[in-house]
């Protein structure tokens, strides 16, 4: 039974625990590939073949679990202590018995597996980062869910399998989405993320006066503004107010903030002064410093995040400023830590499928976004000529009313307007023409490509 990310299985006799399959939380300085239990990547099969389903086309594998590892961690269980269970999609062989053996090296897909968007891949990856037609590896760990004994029903039973998940694991920790997959090794939760904020905090602070200086000189120049708009009428003078009213209430806003703001930059910094940066932070701590970084936007005017975003944007950014390789302070950096920043900064593979998927935005640009720039002119253009009709009629009548009534201001108003939006139209042609031969040839260089 799937769950998020997470597989069950459930009970082969009435004595086995139901187990959960989760996605096992990586760790700096831990061998990423040595686990003995995993999702997707490549089975190690031993001498047994691939399997095949009634089609004669090889299945996609999906998980191998080692047995040895699900007796050390879950106990004794009707299945085998040693070997392991290698997990396939199709209805045929699905599921194999590998015995133990020294040798575990990987089992290469075979040259006719199909593509893996035939049993849930995303259109967006269709191989793995080799090349291969295999979904993205992914460590498992086991833990054995209490349940009650007996449930009335199938219902009853997921109720409580979930409810059972939801003890271990919260629930945003369960989802594996392909861009998490392809990314590389997660960013961990280094100490070094909250110090990271801390030192941006402490530079915005360093700014405020800076960002007072600004505020104050566009209030100036609003006041200057107003003076200039006094000689223009009315209507001008009311904006230039407008202007001086939105100025005098940002600097108020400014000033009313820099203590809180002094305040919030001296906790946080208080809080990871000290602090190993490579170290990990605790549940506890990450909670805080999520809630600090919720903060963050009150004090948008000063640290320029105006917004909401999750903190894995913070851990992002964080690990963006890091030094890259060649640096001095790269070289000074823990061994672990260097082979995480290389591993995730890694060239990915230049796909055919970033061309197509570039040549299938164009011809919906081409399709749509054409019309749709080019559609605001258009229906001015057309309200325009409606509503300069009903002032010219036509006929020896209008003719007549035209000499006798001139040229009224609303016509030159509505002629110029329609005179101003057939040369736009006019000028945007060769630009549509363009861009359309643009969408052709992309489309004719990616036509026949292999994703």
């Amino acid at each position: 039974m799937h769950n998020g990310s997470n597989v069950m299985f459930r009970p082969t006799t009435h004595d086995d625990p139901t187990v959960l399959l989760s996605r096992r939380p990586r760790r700096v300085g831990e061998d990423w590939t040595a686990a003995p239990s995993w999702l997707g990547g490549a089975p190690c099969l031993g001498d047994r073949p691939w399997p095949r389903g009634k089609d004669g086309r090889p299945l996609h594998f999906l998980a191998q679990v080692d047995l040895a590892e699900v007796t050390a961690k879950i106990g004794a269980t009707s299945l085998p202590t040693t070997g392991s269970l290698a997990f396939f999609v199709g209805e045929t062989n699905p599921v194999i018995y590998v015995p133990p053996s020294r040798e575990c090296s990987p089992t290469e897909p075979p040259a006719d597996m199909p593509e893996l968007t035939e049993c849930g891949g995303s259109p967006h990856w269709r191989s793995d980062l080799a090349g291969r037609r295999l979904f993205p590896f992914w460590p498992l760990d086991f833990t054995a869910l209490e349940l009650p004994p007996t449930c009335e029903d199938d219902d009853d039973h997921t109720t409580a399998q979930i409810a059972a998940v939801n003890r271990h694991f919260k629930g945003s920790h369960r989802i594996l989405s392909a861009a998490l997959a392809f990314a590389g090794p997660p960013i961990p939760d280094w100490w070094q993320t909250a110090i990271h904020f801390a030192d941006h905090l402490g530079t915005a602070l360093r700014s405020v006066p800076a960002v007072l200086k600004r505020e104050q000189d566009m209030l100036a120049w609003a006041h200057q503004q107003v003076q200039q708009a006094r000689a223009k009428g009315a209507a001008e003078l009311k904006k230039a107010e407008t202007s001086v009213a939105v100025n005098e209430s940002r600097l108020a806003k400014a000033r009313a903030l820099e203590p809180a703001f002094a305040d919030f930059v001296a906790e946080v910094t208080a809080w990871t002064a000290g602090r190993e940066p490579w170290d990990l932070m605790a549940l506890e701590d990450m909670a805080r410093l999520a809630a600090y970084w919720a903060r963050n936007p009150q004090f948008g005017d000063f640290t320029n995040y105006h917004g909401a975003v999750p903190v894995d944007r913070l851990k992002d950014r964080m690990f963006k400023a890091l030094p890259a390789a060649g640096d001095a302070a790269f070289a000074a950096l823990p061994a672990a830590i260097r082979n995480l920043i290389n591993a995730r900064r890694a060239a990915r593979p230049v796909w055919w499928h970033s061309a197509l998927h570039f040549a299938s935005e164009l011809d919906v640009a081409a399709e749509r976004g054409v019309a749709l720039a080019s559609r605001p002119t258009r229906e001015a253009l057309e309200a325009d000529r409606t509503k300069l009709a009903r002032l010219r009629p036509d006929g020896s009548l209008g003719s007549l009313l035209r000499i006798v009534d001139g040229k009224s201001q609303e016509r030159d108003q509505l002629e110029a307007r329609i005179a101003a939006n057939e040369a736009k139209l006019a000028e945007r042609r060769p630009l549509e023409a363009a861009f359309r031969q643009f969408v052709h040839e992309t489309s004719g260089w990616c036509s026949g490509r292999d994703p």
